[in-house]
């Protein structure tokens, strides 16, 4: 704990933020609200931080989604936030930090970065990610970039000579 209490230390000092003043200094906006961290604080999180590999983890809790959560001034915020924000300066409205090693509950600053949250999610491992990722359809066409979205222009094609064809067939045209 203490090599990573060094690490993280480090960042502070380097914005001119001392365990001394941090309660001055430590005045950061977050979602639009003053959060200020005292050393107190500061020294009860350094507690349940570690390193794992490059990651900086933090034991204790965590949200639904698995991000880590630290409670300030009577609230519960995310980790990686708080620490982003603390050390490294503000994100602008709209937008989110991406955790680079894909661990969520990392809070290194180094391994996040400012993003959309369509960034966020199609450099993610979900559904979505996935799926964009995809250039063929399953028979092995390959996708056509539409207005909205895109699609397998072959099957499509298919598909609508089926259709008609049903179609035509159940209400009596020809």
């Amino acid at each position: 704990s203490k090599n990573i209490f060094w690490e993280l230390q480090t960042f502070i000092v380097h914005r001119g933020i001392s365990s001394q003043n941090t309660d001055r200094e430590g005045l950061k906006r977050l979602k639009g609200k003053a959060i200020s961290i005292r050393t107190y604080q500061w020294n009860k999180f350094l507690k349940r931080v570690y390193k794992d590999g490059e990651c900086i983890r933090v034991m204790g809790s965590k949200g639904s989604h698995g991000y880590s959560t630290i409670h300030l001034n009577e609230k519960n915020v995310l980790t990686h936030r708080f620490i982003y924000q603390f050390l490294k300066g503000s994100i602008k409205e709209g937008l989110v930090l991406d955790h680079i090693c894909r661990v969520r509950d990392c809070c290194n600053p180094n391994h996040l970065r400012i993003v959309t949250q369509r960034e966020n999610i199609l450099a993610g491992n979900g559904a979505t990610a996935r799926h964009a990722k995809k250039t063929h359809c399953p028979k092995g066409h390959e996708y056509t970039k539409m207005k909205v979205g895109r699609k397998c222009i072959v099957c499509h094609k298919a598909y609508m000579k089926w259709y008609h064809k049903t179609k035509e067939g159940t209400h009596g045209r020809s």
